[in-house]
């Protein structure tokens, strides 16, 4: 949008003749005449490709230039400013600087300069532009602001936002701004001093009379001066804590604040609280040793700006606000969102509710009591709530939560249901259009419906739109009772349920029948017996299913499904184009030419107990663009006389579950479908694919595979080579653009030495965990388009270019079109290739290395990759790291293990670098925060795996598996470091933990301290017959030896 505004701006300007203007992709060869440039009063080049600037540049009647470059060769001469007195606004964006051109110091009518995204060296001559009143250095790359800036006094407007690099900002010069009245921080300068012997000081800001705007982050609340911020202040992004978000400045509200806090609200000085009550955005992250999050604000007229609210970490958390009886209801008037998220104590949402009070039982406690209300929130999200039972009071404030527009519920393990009846009735919900459930272990129903009046004579239909039902173990309904048309979801048009294993239907049938805006049905790994329920009172007529809008049909892994509906029925799906299927082995999906069912109607009356086929062949193949078939599905297919003319429309084709091993490819009945450009072959034991035994050179048509342009192989256990000699695929894959194979166990290699690629543009393989290396030296000389390149979770996998060790094979090796290379998870790899080539990546300008510890050199051969400016450790990391070039770079992060600081999962074996680097430097170097999984394997040498203070660090660790390390004693060891003042050992996140044949393990810690594990949901230990208790809280200095009397588990840490 921005660059639509500037392209009509640019547009209508250059109509007046006093305006130069040129878009992006323009080129500029030769500067307008002397004339021309005379008369100019705007100059805008924006991103042009020009080819010099000349050494000066008469223009006296300019008043604005902008140029962007995107070549940093291109310079401007020291005196390209000299004629240019007029000028009052300079933007020069993504320019390369070593020194300023001095002529800048000439512009004495300057008063907006912009270096956006510049790379600077010396910027002192600044100081010499006395009027300026607006300075943007927004996201260049500035280390140290040169304190003859501060002799900017007219100064209004600094923004140094994104300005990751800025380290020094000397003692005096902010407060020297005394006219300043906007000032941007955001992502950018935090090294703020106390008492401001060098860097800055948080106190000069109180010098900035007139700041009525500020963006800041500030690591420590404690650092900062009473009175900080001034009443006047309007506008303001003030993050407090460490890691501060990109979202969180970048949000749209005036008035945003983030408080990462160790301690409570009570404690912040007075200028924060001020900030509070005036707050747009408001989030509230780790706050320790506080029960009531706002327990000082009883006058709710202070919130009456709140518009977002996210609430996250709080551990001691009950109740969000304390209710003193001072008003009838609390009011959020314009809150539009509400996140609570990982507060495992929270009991209400107002502390009215206590337990103990004699109006409602402890175990009944809702969320939300009449006592508060919502009546704008539009979008609600409740996360982690692992003590809250109940959502809902039966009866709410007739206002709250009418606009409720989006919800989302996820891990509230103690949750039973989500939506009881009154409230669906009386139109609580009445604007609900999402809705998400999803890993609550408890949860047994979505919609509680037992309470219906079925006398009633009121019809409430909902506007709910989408419902997402995923990873409920307990769930035993959607919705528990058939509402009978007294409640309909007539609007639905997305239902997605998935890994609901105690599920036996999804729909009642009255909900069913009323779906005509359902667009996308899916259903996956349930144990559903039926998609829809049997109705009572209908069982003596044919019941008929009209599903006029739905486009797609997911039915994935339902082993336990047996029909559609138990009684007799039809179904019409006549715009089906998607139909995917798999393991539904007990119901069948596709047949032939089956009774004329929907052609009956409801009055008709059949005792006959066969059920029919869910779909039709000749009625919904010949409008599919999309289908999975099966073994069976195709035998049926072509003993039947159906015309081969009915697979025309399909573009996506998923072969599935060829689980005989004597199967033969289906390359003749390949030839079928002609326009199709997607294949996928999922889950069979194929010997051999697309050899000349499935019938190509066999007097078969050997084009008909031309049009394919993705195939994708997954889950194909038994092939060791893709692809041998006898396969032909140059003559049926030409057009090939895309292929991915995953999940293929024993394969070896790609075999793509066999056939050229050359118009491959996307390699992705991932967890072939028998592969070595990718391609041959040889093979990929072939790859002349390809553009992005993937390897993940291969862990045998040693270089991705292997040596053939034959004269054909190219010295150089040039991969003209490579724009993205990414290596994950692939513990053995040692380098991209071990031979000696040469590699030219003249187009790379992404490379992600994350979790390879054995990678210590990209290549041993010539490198150029002139394009590439950084690698990333994780797509997310933005900043990257960069040592001048490729081979150096990734030796640099080796010997620094800087990805680890990235790592989300981590495998330790005994003969990987990765153990090495573990035992030697861990506890010394590496930032964990980010690791969610460790597996710990066949480690003889390791006796623990973590030291008391490398735990502080696994703040997001979930899952730990430790197997066959026979000298492992205990997991947690003492590491001699002053304990903390809590003697807490705290694993906030971990879920799982799993010990097996651990011979010497005695225990899990043995210590003086406290293990609080407070989201640990499964403990296994096999095999470990040494182990005498799993945590012991003994002195450090008892002997291992006398704890045998001691119990495995303590109920005090483990109730």
């Amino acid at each position: 949008m921005h660059d639509l505004i500037c392209d009509v701006a640019l547009a209508i300007a250059s109509r007046d003749n006093n305006v130069f203007a040129l878009k992006d992709e323009d080129v500029l060869k030769d500067w307008p005449n002397g004339e021309t440039m005379e008369k100019c009063t705007m100059i805008s080049l924006r991103y042009a490709n020009i080819s010099y600037f000349p050494k000066e540049l008469k223009c006296p009647r300019l008043t604005f230039f902008f140029v962007g470059s995107k070549d940093s060769s291109v310079k401007i001469p020291t005196s390209f400013f000299m004629e240019m007195k007029n000028l009052e606004v300079l933007d020069l964006t993504k320019m390369h600087f070593s020194y300023l051109p001095s002529s800048i110091s000439l512009l004495k009518n300057l008063r907006t300069l912009c270096l956006d995204q510049c790379v600077l060296g010396d910027i002192t001559l600044i100081g010499e532009l006395k009027n300026l009143e607006i300075l943007s250095l927004l996201s260049s790359d500035i280390e140290m602001l040169p304190k003859e800036i501060g002799q900017l006094v007219k100064l209004k407007l600094l923004d140094l936002s994104d300005c990751t690099k800025l380290k020094i900002i000397p003692r005096g010069l902010l407060s020297s701004f005394s006219r300043l009245e906007e000032l941007f921080m955001a992502n950018s300068f935090v090294h703020w001093e106390v008492e401001g012997q060098v860097n800055a000081s948080l106190a000069e800001l109180k010098a900035l009379s007139c700041l009525t705007t500020l963006n800041v982050h500030i690591f420590d609340a404690k650092i900062i001066p009473k009175d900080l911020f001034p009443a006047k202040l309007k506008r303001y992004k003030i993050f407090i804590g460490d890691q501060a978000r990109d979202r969180f400045f970048k949000n749209e509200c005036l008035r945003a604040l983030n408080l990462k806090l160790n301690t409570s609200i009570h404690h912040l000085d007075p200028g924060i609280k001020r900030l509070l009550m005036n707050t747009e955005d408001l989030y509230l992250e780790e706050m320790k040793g506080a029960e009531i999050v706002l327990p000082e604000f009883h006058d709710w007229h202070c919130f009456r700006y709140l518009k977002n609210l996210h609430i996250q970490n709080g551990l001691e958390i009950q109740y969000i606000v304390d209710d003193h009886d001072a008003v009838d209801i609390i009011e959020f008037l314009q809150l539009r969102s509400l996140t609570l998220e990982d507060l495992p104590k929270l009991v209400s949402f107002c502390s009215e509710n206590k337990p103990g009070s004699a109006f409602i039982p402890q175990h009944q406690l809702p969320l939300f009591s009449r006592k508060v209300a919502f009546p704008t929130l539009a979008k609600m999200n409740l996360s982690h709530l692992s003590n809250m039972k109940m959502i809902w009071h039966n009866h709410l404030s007739a206002s709250s939560f009418c606009k409720l527009e989006r919800m989302e519920v996820r891990h509230c393990d103690e949750l039973l249901t989500i939506f009881p009846s009154t409230m669906l009735l009386g139109g609580t919900f009445q604007l609900l259009q999402s809705m998400s459930v999803s890993h609550c272990g408890s949860l047994e129903e979505v919609f509680e419906l037992q309470m219906l009046n079925m006398e009633d004579p009121r019809v409430v239909v909902t506007q709910l739109r989408e419902l997402y039902v995923f990873n409920l173990p307990k769930l035993k309904n959607v919705w528990n009772k058939d509402p009978q048309g007294i409640l309909t979801f007539q609007n639905l048009n997305v239902v997605y349920v998935r890994a609901c294993w105690s599920l036996k239907y999804v729909f009642p049938a009255s909900i069913a029948r009323v779906l005509p805006q359902l667009k996308d049905l899916t259903v996956d790994s349930c144990a559903v017996e039926e998609i829809v329920s049997k109705a009572e009172g209908w069982e003596m007529g044919v019941t008929n299913f009209e599903f006029d809008q739905v486009s797609s049909l997911v039915l994935w892994n339902l082993p336990k499904l047996k029909c559609f509906y138990p009684g007799m029925h039809t179904t019409k799906w006549p715009m089906l184009k998607k139909l995917k299927t798999y393991h539904c082995n007990k119901v069948k999906i596709l047949d032939i030419g089956y009774l004329n069912l929907p052609e009956m109607n409801e009055d008709d009356h059949l005792e006959s107990p066969i059920q029919p086929p869910l779909l039709l062949v000749e009625k919904v193949v010949p409008k599919l663009e999309e289908v999975s078939l099966t073994s069976d599905d195709i035998a049926i297919i072509c003993d039947s006389k159906v015309s081969k003319g009915i697979f025309h429309e399909i573009k996506a084709l998923y072969l599935e579950c060829y689980h005989d091993e004597s199967a033969i490819f289906p390359t003749i009945f390949l030839e079928r479908f002609s326009n199709l450009e997607k294949l996928e072959v999922i889950c069979c034991k194929f010997m051999d694919l697309f050899s000349s035994e499935g019938g190509f050179g066999k007097g078969t048509n050997a084009q008909t595979l031309l049009p394919i342009r993705n195939l994708r192989l997954n889950s194909l256990y038994y092939k060791k080579h893709i692809w041998t000699q006898g396969s032909r695929l140059d003559c049926n894959f030409p057009n090939l653009e895309t292929l991915e194979v995953s999940n293929c166990g024993n394969l070896i290699s790609l075999g793509l030495s066999s056939t050229p690629f050359q118009n491959l543009m996307t390699l992705d393989v991932r967890e072939c965990e028998a592969m070595i290396n990718l391609v041959t030296s040889l093979a990929v000389q072939s790859l002349v388009q390809l553009k992005n390149l993937r390897i993940k979770n291969c862990v045998s996998m040693k270089q991705i270019i292997g040596n053939e060790g034959d004269d054909e094979a190219a010295s150089v090796i040039i991969f003209n079109r490579l724009k993205c290379l990414e290596l994950g998870h692939l513990p053995s790899l040692k380098s991209f290739c071990s031979g000696n080539h040469t590699f030219g990546f003249p187009s790379l300008d992404q490379v992600i290395v994350s979790q390879c510890p054995e990678l210590e050199i990209f290549c041993k051969g010539e490198l150029n990759a002139p394009t590439l400016q950084r690698v990333q450790v994780t797509d997310k990391d933005e900043k990257g790291h960069w040592d001048g070039d490729l081979n150096s770079t990734i030796q640099q992060l080796f010997k620094k293990k800087v990805d680890y600081e990235a790592m989300e999962y981590l495998m330790l074996t005994e003969f990987s670098k990765a153990i090495e680097i573990w035992r030697d430097n861990l506890p010394k170097s590496l930032n964990l925060k980010n690791l969610k999984c460790l597996e710990v394997y066949e480690c003889n040498s390791l006796t623990y795996v973590f030291t008391t203070s490398m735990v502080l660090d696994l703040v997001q660790l979930k899952q730990m598996q430790v197997r066959n390390c026979p000298m492992m004693e205990q997991i947690i060891t003492n590491d001699g470091a002053e304990e903390a003042a809590t003697n807490t050992i705290m694993f906030p996140s971990l879920q799982s933990i799993s010990i097996v044949s651990c011979s010497n393990l005695r225990s899990f810690y043995l210590g003086s301290n406290t293990v609080e594990c407070p989201y640990l949901t499964a403990l296994g230990l096999v095999d470990c017959p040494k182990m005498v208790a799993f945590i012991s809280s003994s002195p450090r200095e008892q002997n291992i030896e006398n704890i045998g009397i001691a119990p495995l588990f303590n109920d005090k840490e483990y109730p």
